[in-house]
């Protein structure tokens, strides 16, 4: 079709109709702002966050593995030798409170 007789039949549906293109348009307007301020506020949000959490903790956490001692106090006793043995809440062996292997971790 001819470029001029669409351009009239666009601006005769936008002239006549003038109250409702504007409301329409501002509603288009004030939404994509609306929109953009947000995803503005987030990106904001998510980079301060991010400094805030992982400026202040570390990448590398070292500590002692807790692990069961070999001889549970309800293996010492005489009257529960014989019978079965479940313990519900194992206790830890006493270990001293070092990194064990600590010179292979360290950079040299």
């Amino acid at each position: 079709m001819n470029k001029k007789v669409l351009l009239n039949i666009a601006y005769k549906h936008i002239t006549t109709r003038i109250k409702q293109s504007t409301i329409a348009a501002l509603g288009v307007t004030f939404g994509i702002a609306t929109f953009i301020i947000l995803v503005s506020f987030m990106t904001g949000l998510n980079g301060l966050l991010d400094g805030l959490i992982l400026d202040r903790t570390p990448h590398i956490h070292l500590y002692n593995e807790i692990l069961p001692s070999e001889k549970q106090p309800i293996a010492l006793s005489e009257s529960f030798r014989d019978g079965w043995q479940i313990v519900r809440s194992v206790k830890p062996k006493q270990n001293q409170s070092r990194i064990h292997k600590q010179v292979q971790l360290l950079p040299f």
